[in-house]
């Protein structure tokens, strides 16, 4: 049993930078043939590219799909819930290997016919006995007439009319003239979208919480359609949680705000590594500063605060009861590039000036460095002397020598990937555990389910032109860099002079220097500094 076939209408957004503070990285829906950043995707691209749909294009016939998502065109895969040991079985094209079952996917809809779980996997909004309903092209809109609640868009039909789940925005399915209008911040073609972000939007509909960016349904019956509510925590804060709709980077948790790369809606990027403050946890040690054993600066000083009444257990990364954690987020000086948020500079065990060691990661979050010594003040910096070789704990990928993923060990702390003998470039393959995109291999993507701090590498959205650079897995988390392929690198992840980034975006020399990769140097990354 194979996964179904995909196709793209809408092209990948081309905003072609990562930046270290985004000052006006623009994006539109006339669309590209690959759009290069997982800049709206980093850490959250779920399989499938972008497409139009019931809820943002033409239905049926396997041209469904949700706007942002692709739809699946066969009834060879298994349903949401159902049991896999691989993605290439499920009808989403993701397997949860934490529960061994298929995991429903915002970003992908289903066409009719296909096995289902719960309403919002389908591009029609409407599941019926377990399967998309071949009866009806979009669900019916609140307040419309109804014979059953299955056809309704907010899955209740009461009295003979569909009753609206909220009434201070439109939820998904529902006609509309403008964005403002629909809870998920994206009306295409008439309709409000689903997939403005990798995960569902507050107030918007749901049925299940590891699809809300949240994590949380409020729902008063399983099964039953509810609304994306907020964590009830203390001690947090109330910055905006990866994935979630922004204007700018000012109210994320992650201090970066990109648009995500199939719809060009901006959204608050996922920092790679350990979570940072206000993201959501199910440990302690998911958090930045959350293992009091690890012996890093700031160990102990962040807990996740589980939130009340959610089960199984679900909270958020919580302020530092102390100096900022290695890897926690800071606040840039103006002397480093322009600050997009108020943390403190206050980073744990860092020489003075404390502020030195709070530099832009690979995709552009500020963070604490650890490492500050006599001969390197100002932390790691991803090259020899100052950075963290192979094998040995680490906190996110930019304090690696060479820039190198920071993902789980055998032991499951966080340590860098070794690079082979004779150099390379270093990437998570398909299906490797990754924390974020800037991890995996050129081209393929983070499928992380909110909530969890490790996903899998899995398939890019579509294919890139032919004349992208490439590069193809040699089997022991290393690259080769052949002649062209057709894959190219996203925001953050490893480039060369001969594995190019998407859209051109620039390869630039590690270090944040905004010098570019020089032939044959390794560390580099598809970003761009802007100040």
């Amino acid at each position: 049993m194979t996964r179904p076939q995909q196709s793209s209408r809408i092209g990948l957004v081309a905003t072609g930078c990562a930046t270290i503070m985004i000052l006006g990285c623009s994006s539109d829906l006339s669309g590209s043939s690959y759009g290069g950043a997982l800049a709206g995707g980093v850490g959250g691209g779920l399989l499938g590219g972008a497409g139009g749909g019931p809820l943002g294009g033409v239905a049926g016939g396997g041209n469904g799909g949700r706007d942002g998502g692709d739809d699946a065109t066969s009834a060879g895969c298994l349903g949401a819930g159902l049991s896999c040991t691989g993605g290439q079985v499920c009808c989403s094209g993701i397997c949860d290997t934490s529960t061994g079952t298929c995991s429903s996917s915002v970003a992908l809809c289903l066409d009719p016919g296909l096995p289902c779980q719960y309403a919002t996997d389908c591009c029609n909004l409407s599941c019926v006995a377990g399967f998309c309903s071949s009866n009806v092209s979009t669900c019916v809109a609140d307040n419309a007439a109804c014979t059953s609640s299955a056809t309704c868009c907010s899955g209740n039909c009461s009295a003979g009319f569909c009753s609206p789940l909220n009434t201070a925005c439109k939820t998904a399915g529902n006609p509309c003239a403008a964005s403002t209008e629909c809870c998920s911040h994206l009306c295409h073609n008439g309709t409000c979208s689903l997939s403005a972000s990798y995960c569902i939007q507050t107030g918007d509909v749901c049925y299940n919480g590891s699809d809300c960016c949240s994590g949380l349904c409020n729902t008063s019956t399983a099964g039953t359609a509810g609304v994306c509510g907020e964590l009830s925590t203390t001690g947090a804060g109330s910055c905006a949680k990866d994935g979630t709709v922004c204007e700018d980077c000012t109210n994320c948790c992650s201090a970066l705000c990109l648009p995500f790369a199939r719809t060009g809606v901006k959204i608050c990027q996922p920092a790679s590594g350990c979570r940072v403050t206000n993201n959501l946890c199910i440990e302690d040690k998911d958090c930045c500063g959350g293992d009091p054993t690890s012996g890093l600066p700031g160990a102990g000083n962040v807990t996740c605060q589980f939130a009340d009444n959610v089960s199984p257990p679900l909270g958020v990364c919580r302020n530092p009861l102390g100096c900022n954690p290695q890897g926690g987020i800071c606040g840039l000086k103006n002397s480093t590039g322009p600050a997009c948020t108020n943390a403190r500079e206050d980073c744990c065990d860092c020489q003075p000036p404390k502020w030195q060691c709070c530099k832009p990661d690979s995709i552009g979050v500020p963070r604490c460095y650890g490492g500050s010594t006599t001969d390197c003040p100002a932390g790691y910096t991803g090259l020899e002397p100052c950075c963290i070789h192979g094998g040995d704990v680490c906190t996110f990928s930019a304090e690696c020598c060479g820039g190198v993923p920071c993902v789980p060990g055998a032991d499951g702390q966080l340590r860098c990937m070794n690079r082979p003998d004779g150099g390379g470039v270093v990437c998570v393959p398909s299906a490797g555990v990754c924390t974020s995109t800037s991890d995996c291999c050129a081209g393929l993507t983070c499928n992380i389910t909110p909530g969890q701090p490790t996903g899998l590498c899995g398939t890019p959205p579509i294919q890139p032109p032919a004349n992208d650079g490439g590069v193809h897995p040699s089997g022991d988390g290393s690259t080769d860099a052949p002649p062209a392929t057709g894959i190219c690198a996203l925001s953050g992840q490893a480039c060369s002079d001969t594995v190019l980034c998407c859209d051109e975006g620039p390869c630039s020399a590690p270090g944040f220097t905004g010098k570019a990769c020089a032939p044959g140097q390794q560390g580099c990354s598809c970003y761009q500094i802007i100040y």
